[in-house]
């Protein structure tokens, strides 16, 4: 995690089988389908329905991409999660590969957690990953997460690690009204047509159309 991604991040969609499984033939062939239309990788956010993915299945689709030959440095996994032991594991699999970066929701789960609480959360995160490499990108997402991140968080992250290197792209933080990522070095999340429908059944309530883009995951495919 040496070079900030720059480009368009796509949100990746994730195939499931008529198990319920992650069909990760599926997926490999989709993120090289992004790569070949010069797309970077934004996996396991909410396009991704990484919420919906176990710690186990999270992993082992990242092993099976990087197996694959998909270079992690264009790569950007989603890895925060309520629990600090899964996050840490999730984060440190991504540094350990090489990614980019990694994209880091606060916990959700609880509400009306206080700053200093997530400054714990993220500090105790950076503290226990514990390598240099290590590059956040904070993900502020309230109409989804609910928990917000403040710049008043954001302050209080660069003042306590002010050298570098782990919270490199505080700008880049998830505009959820412009259904895009905000950031003049990692560039916008733009929509791109998939070469196929690729169905999400994980959850009941699937896709909406307001964009009139077919249904093709629980939320239309140019959001994230």
């Amino acid at each position: 995690m040496t070079q900030r991604i720059r480009g368009v991040l796509a949100p990746v969609v994730t195939p499931f089988k008529d198990d319920l499984s992650p069909d990760t033939e599926r997926f490999i062939v989709h993120c090289k389908w992004l790569l070949s239309q010069n797309c970077g990788l934004a996996v396991f956010g909410t396009n991704s329905e990484a919420t919906s993915l176990s710690l186990e299945e999270r992993a082992m689709l990242l092993e099976e991409l990087v197996a694959a030959g998909i270079n992690p440095s264009r790569m950007m996994p989603g890895t925060g999660c309520c629990s600090i032991m899964e996050t840490v594991k999730l984060t440190a699999q991504a540094v350990e590969h090489g990614c980019a970066g990694v994209l880091m929701l606060p916990p959700f789960y609880y509400k009306d957690v206080s700053e200093e609480g997530l400054y714990r959360y993220f500090s105790e995160v950076v503290q226990r990953v514990g390598d240099a490499r290590l590059k956040i990108y904070l993900y502020h997402i309230p109409p989804v997460a609910v928990v917000g991140i403040t710049t008043g968080l954001v302050e209080r992250l660069l003042a306590a690690y002010p050298n570098a290197t782990h919270f490199p792209n505080l700008v880049s933080m998830y505009s959820s009204a412009a259904n895009r990522f905000c950031s003049p070095t990692c560039g916008t999340a733009a929509s791109v047509p998939f070469p196929q429908p690729l169905t999400s059944t994980r959850l009941p309530f699937t896709s909406s159309t307001e964009s009139g883009t077919p249904p093709m995951t629980r939320i239309s495919s140019n959001q994230n």
